[in-house]
């Protein structure tokens, strides 16, 4: 039963990459492209965003993983949070919970409250680390405590 809960929270969470980025027409491709081949994290953040949903652009879940990188690698949140997903359901690469582990970490350090509550339950899993309900519980409530219900009620399920 808790697994089935876990595994319900993980894809109510993680429905679709992407946090800032809107349609593009095809004409913004071009100066976004620019951009984020001169470094600049937004523009890698939402290139990404744009491959991943297929907005100005086919989709296409590899270059989405490319862009997502370089706009984690510069420290972008929701960049890792997206990269986190991609593991976790294996868009774009294989799925690595390994990897999907070490990105929802680093998004949940700057306290994203969707990677918490995803690293609980990798936790209450055992997905990419040793099983641990205590450390489960600590995630679920940082992202309960920075306003999420659904780690809420995932902590509360695990009482």
């Amino acid at each position: 039963m808790l697994r089935r809960f876990m595994i319900a929270l993980t894809l109510s969470l993680c429905a679709s990459p992407g946090n800032s980025a809107t349609a593009q027409p095809k004409s913004d491709y071009q100066a976004i492209f620019q951009k984020a081949n001169q470094g600049n994290v937004e523009a890698q953040f939402n290139l990404g965003t744009m491959y991943y949903q297929g907005n100005g652009v086919p989709q296409d879940y590899e270059k989405a993983l490319h862009w997502y990188l370089k706009a984690a690698a510069q420290g972008d949140e929701d960049a890792q949070y997206n990269l986190g997903l991609m593991y976790t359901f294996g868009k774009g690469a294989p799925q690595n919970y390994p990897n999907a582990y070490y990105w929802y970490k680093k998004a949940a350090d700057k306290g994203l409250a969707p990677a918490q509550a995803n690293l609980g339950t990798l936790y209450a899993n055992g997905h990419g680390v040793r099983k641990n309900h205590t450390k489960a519980k600590e995630w679920f409530a940082k992202s309960c405590n920075e306003g999420l219900q659904d780690g809420c009620d995932a902590y509360r399920n695990l009482n």
